[in-house]
């Protein structure tokens, strides 16, 4: 009996010791890192003094998050300017490790600005659609050898680092061009703007199904490409804008006598946008 309660006492002594050590669910957390001065690390939300030079590339970290990130979803911004073209993911175990190369670009937009408060935010969301955001607020300043925490930071809003998803919207895609029905022309000009605020990734310009022309962007630019190859010499016609917004005008050339002319736009988020006109010409049999 004795034994029998002894038992029974050690077991009891278990379960809540068990229950007394087992360690709370950490927190989801982000914050911003920079490697050239070692461990340094900021909460999100911080207002931080950098050297105007030096600095070197930044890493924003999400640690402890609810599930798996899908990187597909990181959003990168600078003074609402996507960094898309100049950041590295790397996974961690219910993280991710995002580093941001800063002045990878001769345009200013791209890299942290004298005189103001620079605004770098970050969003992406798990595989159960939770989403995660962070804002760091960084000025340069030609006194400070190191980074740090700003004297006096203005009061802002509360950052929330968990959120629900942001809705995401397909490019735009509007065709100017003011083309008759029916025309006697073999080659018309093609006239269409897309534009897209997340940032686009390519824009495809068909004839009757098959792709004649194909733009991609390179360091927020537009590439000219045809048959899968970028063109050595210049292109009739022009491509002006960014990743934001194209201007497009180029010729087309009809191989039918009834034809579809089609622009597909696909943004950084996967998602696709369409427009397409048709046009008879006479002079095609």
């Amino acid at each position: 009996m004795h034994d029998a309660r002894s038992r029974w006492l050690l077991a009891l002594v278990v379960v809540i010791g068990h229950s007394v050590v087992a360690p709370a669910a950490a927190e989801p957390t982000m914050t911003l890192k920079l490697p050239v001065f070692g461990t340094t690390a900021f909460p999100n939300g911080s207002s931080i003094v950098l050297p105007e030079s030096g600095y070197g590339n930044v890493e924003i970290w999400l640690q402890d998050a609810l599930a798996e990130i899908q990187v597909s979803t990181i959003r990168v911004r600078l003074n609402e300017v996507p960094m898309a073209t100049f950041i590295t993911t790397n996974r961690l175990p219910r993280g991710v490790r995002v580093i941001v190369r800063l002045g990878a670009s001769v345009n200013a937009d791209f890299s942290f600005r004298p005189g103001r408060d620079n605004v770098l935010s970050f969003a992406a969301a798990d595989t159960s659609n939770v989403e995660y955001q962070a804002q760091f607020y960084v000025a340069l300043n030609g006194a400070a050898t190191a980074p740090r925490l700003a004297d006096r930071a203005p009061v802002r809003p509360a950052a929330r680092e968990v959120a629900a998803p942001a809705q995401v919207f397909p490019p735009t895609v509007r065709i100017t061009s003011q083309w008759a029905a029916k025309t006697s022309d073999r080659v018309i000009t093609l006239e269409v703007e897309v534009g897209d605020r997340e940032g686009l990734r390519r824009v495809v310009v068909e004839l009757n199904s098959k792709a004649i022309e194909e733009v991609i962007l390179e360091n927020e630019l537009p590439v000219r490409k045809q048959r899968g190859f970028i063109a050595k010499g210049k292109l009739p016609g022009t491509v002006t804008g960014d990743g934001r917004k194209l201007v497009i005008a180029i010729p087309v050339t009809l191989d039918k006598p009834l034809n579809t002319v089609g622009i597909r736009a696909e943004n950084l988020a996967g998602l696709t946008g369409y427009a397409d006109r048709t046009v008879e010409s006479t002079s095609v049999r």
